[in-house]
């Protein structure tokens, strides 16, 4: 079960993880924090109807994820924390994900939890294979990012992701039709990234 909530500590550290960042993947992030009270009050009247959202694809998702990362039981329980910047982004380390407030409809909170958490799994479950395979460090951001079109042809998305990446998606998604393997896509990437 995904739980949506607003807490201002969160929100901040989100920022500061963009502001820390710069950049990634193309993409410039902000300089400075930008968080209102107007904000504020959108990310937290906003909980209630991301999680009504949710409840809809809930039920597929938890069956269909285990498609990809081939664990039996139900995915966990983790918070989706939603931020008042533009990114979403997820936190392993602290155990949550996070999606923007700004998101407008079910599908795009459908497309970009459904993103965030296949983040969350791949290091749950694939980041330590991974390593032991010979992938360093700085390639696992890359590879996390590119394994998300997964959840186009299984979960029925178009999670278009970053265009950085689009001819290593093209390849994994190959990879995916061809072995319906997760170990075997990251294994086969490997030479790509």
């Amino acid at each position: 079960m995904i739980i949506f909530k607003y807490h201002k500590s969160i929100d901040e550290r989100c920022w500061r993880r963009l502001i820390q960042a710069k950049s990634m993947f193309g993409k410039n992030f902000p300089t400075d924090f930008c968080i209102t009270d107007a904000d504020i009050f959108e990310a937290k009247r906003k909980t209630s109807l991301f999680q009504e959202f949710w409840i809809k694809f809930e039920k597929s998702f938890d069956e269909k994820i285990k498609i990809i990362y081939r664990k039996s039981k139900k995915p966990e329980n983790i918070t989706c924390y939603l931020n008042t910047s533009i990114y979403s982004m997820d936190d392993f380390k602290n155990g949550y994900i996070s999606v923007s407030s700004r998101l407008t409809t079910a599908q795009k909170v459908w497309i970009l939890v459904a993103h965030e958490y296949a983040h969350f799994l791949f290091r749950k479950f694939y980041l330590k294979y991974a390593l032991n395979i010979g992938y360093k460090k700085n390639q696992i951001e890359d590879l996390k990012e590119i394994l998300t079109v997964l959840n186009n042809p299984v979960l029925g998305l178009e999670d278009k992701g970053y265009e950085i990446h689009s001819s290593e998606r093209v390849y994994a998604l190959k990879l995916w039709n061809k072995y319906r393997d997760l170990e075997k896509v990251i294994e086969k990437l490997k030479d790509k990234i």
